[in-house]
């Protein structure tokens, strides 16, 4: 009876075991790879560039105008905005077109966003700036997108963000490597976002009353390779000084149903410090 009592005892801690093993061995943020800092020469200051998170559905027919307004933006602002297209979970607008949808471009990452840096979308297309409230509002309707860019596109960024990348065919595996260099003292705790869209993707369209087969879908949010927060880093560092470098290399796989040669890789530096979630720069850059 003992033995028996003994043996049991042995297998459910070896049960246990496993399954602490198992949580240890299924890391969805083992991408990240590695991370070192130091201190140099101050770089000059890059010029601001403006986050655009654009909550958006291909079953929406007024979102191709939200897609003109952020055209324009860009336009006028030349290099200096990035755009992310969230297409969200459980939002009749986002919906693919039954029969004529090619893709699903909704992710649970978009959806997650929405809800917890947005608290919720309520109609589309809405989008956010730098994830800073205009007028206590931190989701915008589109007649409003051009004034918080241009409120935001001379502000100073303090820190720049350059990235490098090598992809791999053969495993389809991205290896980027982001460098973010601060032109000016911060001492804030911060987090670093990092992203895949994709562009030029050819599919469905609501468009008021008509649907376009063929409409050029830009920006679409593919993937978040960070945590939803982001990665805190230097929290240990109260005052990040001008010259302090922060480098995370990162590697991930792309889905095969995604054109490598139209995807793109996003970064940005939010405050961390809840409510506060204000991004200070962006970037983005071709995987190669």
């Amino acid at each position: 009876m003992y033995r028996l009592k003994y043996i049991n005892i042995l297998c459910l801690l070896l049960v246990l075991y496993s399954c602490e093993e198992k949580g240890v061995v299924i890391d969805f943020d083992d991408s990240i790879k590695e991370d070192t800092t130091y201190v140099t020469t101050p770089e000059t200051a890059q010029a601001k560039t403006v986050l655009i998170e654009e909550f958006t559905g291909v079953s929406c027919p007024p979102c191709p105008g939200g897609h003109d307004a952020v055209k324009a933006i860009k336009v006028q602002h030349t290099n200096r905005i990035v755009v992310i297209a969230n297409h969200i979970l459980n939002f009749p607008q986002a919906d693919p077109i039954k029969n004529l949808s090619k893709q699903d471009f909704r992710t649970q990452d978009a959806t997650d966003i929405g809800n917890a840096i947005y608290q919720g979308i309520s109609q589309m297309p809405l989008a956010g700036i730098d994830r800073t409230p205009v007028t206590g509002q931190m989701l915008l309707t589109r007649t409003l997108w051009a004034n918080a860019v241009n409120e935001r596109i001379n502000k100073l960024s303090y820190l720049n963000i350059n990235m490098t990348s090598v992809y791999d065919p053969a495993l389809k595996e991205a290896t980027v490597k982001v460098k973010i260099a601060f032109t000016q003292a911060v001492s804030k705790k911060l987090c670093l976002h990092i992203a895949v869209i994709e562009d030029s993707i050819i599919d469905a369209q609501k468009n008021q009353l008509t649907i376009d087969t063929f409409y050029t879908h830009n920006y679409v949010l593919r993937d978040v390779i960070s945590p939803l927060n982001g990665i805190p880093f230097l929290d240990d560092i109260s005052t990040k000084e001008a010259g302090r470098v922060y480098e995370r290399t990162v590697k991930f796989n792309l889905n095969d149903l995604w054109n490598v040669g139209k995807c793109k890789v996003v970064a940005y530096v939010s405050v961390n410090e809840a409510p506060k979630v204000e991004v200070l720069q962006s970037a983005w850059m071709k995987l190669n």
